[in-house]
């Protein structure tokens, strides 16, 4: 082992009889490898100006002084400092990896043979060669008050790079060469990360994918280098790469379905049960669709309440039923950013183009809606290319939908030679500032085109926190839906489109219109009931549906126990299932088959599991303080509650207390409801929309507080 090793490019580093040794300062590593990179003694006055500039003369020697002192008692046989200069004492014990990469290189080029030949010899100088360069030269390091040394530096790592760039196409040409073509991969992929604007690799690394049967990454590799040549240059590939990439998509890859629906299989389904009522509404607007009466159908609920669960079953079902039905969804959340319009449709033209690996596509069926989108797949080609030009690239990503057209290429490669003229053409005009104008009209007109054959269920989850642009295409579509086969779902979060009064009066009367409130309203007096409400449930279904849940989850706890899960959710779907969780995680509650059969109960202690309280905390957050102000007492009244008895200990008047309950509590937040019947309280009586609202709020109280406002209310029912 040499007595001394240093490490130059990437972070710098120097080991002595194999042990690390500590160089702290930059100064003092740009000293040791300005004179190890030279390779000659270097003057004093040269390294003074070298590395502190802006120092006089005087100065800048003394601190050359200092640090040459510091490294020769960190390292001391490695300088030789004399009078006038300074060199490396002796070369003969010391190793450098940038003159080892040097060696190894002037070894293969001394070797007498063309580059491209396969060597065994030069193939291991090369990959050591390669394993040598871990990073640049002196990556990260930098000396900015040295302009001079930082200028030469950068020249330096510049040449070596120059140099990595040869050992990387020598390794791919070797490895090619000697029929070994899944080692030229890697050193290709690296040249490009180094210099993604050339050509010649591309097209090699495409070539290379076609060969070892990786067609996909083939083609997204052409996509990757028309993409980058078209943003950075300008220009299209070159005539033979794009040669290379049509003799590629018009090959024919029969287990492309058979592979796309492998990468598709997923688990079955959880378990899913009750919602019969619901699922038979759905299923009665299906077939209204499917015999030519098309239409927008809305399903709400709250967080929690199994809308996303419901649309999933429904997609099941429906696809099971039906042999000829086509299902695609979206979802509202913003995954593009927030500039981004239309964002449900873009995973809705996604699936119908092929991707199943979109987001919604994971709550989706797997096997036979893959190879239901596969069969469509020509006929949206088609159709894109005939009157939905300006959805590629304005809706669809035009390089990832070449790559799936290519595996349906000769079903009809006229319609996928304009597509590709489409994409192609994208990289090389200047944006249209108009084409979003068109998406509406034509996302109806392709989705009329493919109706004509196929029954169409469009999803669209989420839909609280779509965008303008969507909002108006929905209208567009729905105004133009009725005498198509399909049905439009679309599910959102009745609380999330309420006006938000945590901001005052002002903003809430600004929010009253908002778009996905008109789009209700007007979708109801087109096409009638058309809501499916997974909030309006009877006591006697919660009830059953908790029994079914007990039944599944194998718990058979006391009566006792059963009622008091009952009393604290109401059944409401996601409450019950973190409470269940919550119980069995702190040993209230167990499966059966844990515990013998016997299903012991333990007491009931009060708490509110941490999504529960999120979604609890979310709906509290968008209220005016007035109506947080009565909520909170309210919780201390009781599960039932007067007017009359807020109004006295607020202060305020029975009318101006009647309007904060009834519009903001009960009607446009759903977080009371009025108690109706005989044994009402009165006047003006409400319940708690659910008990663990209740409940939650009398979490955030300190004791005192609740002492105070118990007392409070005694007094005014006094």
């Amino acid at each position: 082992m040499d007595a001394c090793q240093v490490y130059l490019f990437g972070s710098p580093h120097l080991t002595q009889y194999g042990r690390p040794v500590i160089i702290p300062r930059r100064k003092q590593w740009g000293l040791l490898a300005y004179l190890i990179l030279t390779r000659q003694p270097q003057e004093r006055d040269t390294l003074a100006t070298l590395l502190w500039p802006t120092y006089g003369q005087e100065r800048a020697r003394a601190d050359l002084r200092r640090e040459l002192a510091r490294l020769h008692s960190i390292v001391p046989d490695l300088l030789l400092g004399g009078h006038g200069v300074v060199e490396l004492q002796s070369a003969a014990h010391l190793w450098v990896d940038v003159w080892a990469f040097e060696e190894l290189l002037a070894a293969v080029n001394g070797h007498g043979h063309a580059a491209e030949d396969y060597c065994p010899t030069c193939l291991d100088h090369l990959r050591a060669a390669h394993a040598l360069y871990v990073d640049d030269l002196f990556a990260g390091y930098a000396l900015r008050d040295s302009p001079e040394f930082e200028d030469w530096l950068f020249f330096q790592q510049e040449s070596l790079r120059s140099e990595l760039l040869a050992v990387l196409d020598q390794l791919a040409q070797m490895a090619i060469a000697g029929r070994n073509l899944q080692h030229a991969i890697a050193p290709l992929r690296r040249r490009l990360a180094i210099d993604p604007l050339h050509e010649e690799s591309h097209r090699r690394l495409i070539w290379v994918y076609a060969h070892t049967g990786q067609r996909t990454a083939a083609l997204h590799q052409f996509h990757q280098c028309q993409e980058v040549l078209a943003r950075d240059l300008g220009v299209a590939p070159a005539p033979e790469t794009l040669a290379l990439y049509r003799q590629l998509a018009q090959a024919v890859a029969p287990t492309d379905v058979a592979n796309a629906q492998h990468r598709a299989a997923a688990p079955a389904p959880p378990h899913f049960w009750g919602r019969e009522r619901e699922l038979t509404q759905l299923h009665g607007h299906l077939a209204a669709a499917c015999q030519g009466s098309g239409r927008v159908v809305w399903v709400t609920g709250e967080a929690g309440s199994g809308k996303t669960a419901l649309l999933g079953q429904f997609a099941h079902q429906a696809l099971a039923q039906r042999a000829d039905l086509v299902v695609a969804g979206g979802c509202g959340t913003i995954r593009y950013g927030a500039d981004a319009p239309f964002l449900p449709f873009r995973d809705i033209f996604a699936m119908l183009t092929g991707d199943i690996e979109c987001e919604w596509a994971e709550n989706m069926p797997a096997g036979e809606q893959v190879a239901r989108l596969h069969t469509l797949l020509p006929q949206v080609i088609h159709a894109l290319v005939t009157v939905g030009p300006h959805l590629v690239d304005n809706l669809l990503a035009g390089a990832p939908l070449l790559e799936r057209a290519a595996a349906v290429a000769r079903e009809n490669m006229a319609d996928y030679e304009r597509l590709h003229t489409l994409v192609t053409a994208h990289f090389a005009r200047a944006p249209e500032p108009d084409a979003h104008l068109f998406v509406a009209t034509e996302v109806s007109a392709v989705l009329h085109a493919l109706a004509v054959q196929h029954p169409l269920l469009l999803l669209l989850d989420n839909l609280q926190w779509a965008d303008a642009a969507s909002f108006d295409l929905l209208f567009h579509l729905g105004k133009r839906i009725g005498a198509q086969s399909i049905l439009v779902v679309g599910a959102y979060r009745p609380s999330e489109i309420a006006p938000d009064d945590s901001a005052g009066g002002q903003r809430s009367d600004a929010l009253v219109h908002h778009p996905l409130l008109a789009l209700t309203h007007e979708f109801t007096r087109d096409f009638g009931a058309v809501q499916v409400d997974l909030d309006a449930v009877t006591p006697t279904a919660a009830r059953a549906w908790l029994d079914e849940l007990l039944v599944r989850e194998a718990c058979q706890p006391a009566p006792a126990l059963r009622d008091a899960l009952f009393a604290q959710t109401a059944g409401q779907p996601l409450f019950t299932l973190e409470l269940l969780r919550l119980w069995r995680e702190q040993g209230w509650l167990h499966r059966t088959e844990e515990s013998g059969g016997t299903g012991a109960a333990a007491p009931v202690v009060s708490a509110t599991p941490l999504k529960v309280a999120a979604a609890i905390q979310r709906w509290l957050d968008r209220l005016s303080a007035d109506a947080a102000r009565l909520l909170t007492l309210a919780s201390v009244a009781g599960e039932v509650f007067t007017v009359r008895q807020l109004a006295a200990v607020q202060g305020w008047s029975e009318r101006r207390t009647l309007e904060c309950v009834a519009v903001e509590l009960h009607h446009r937040h759903h977080l009371v409801a009025e108690v109706a019947g005989e044994d009402a309280p009165l006047p003006a009586a409400y319940r708690f929309a659910n008990p663990m609202i209740r409940a939650y709020l009398l979490c955030q109280l300190d004791q005192s507080e609740r002492q105070l406002l118990q007392a409070a209310l005694q007094h005014a029912d006094h």
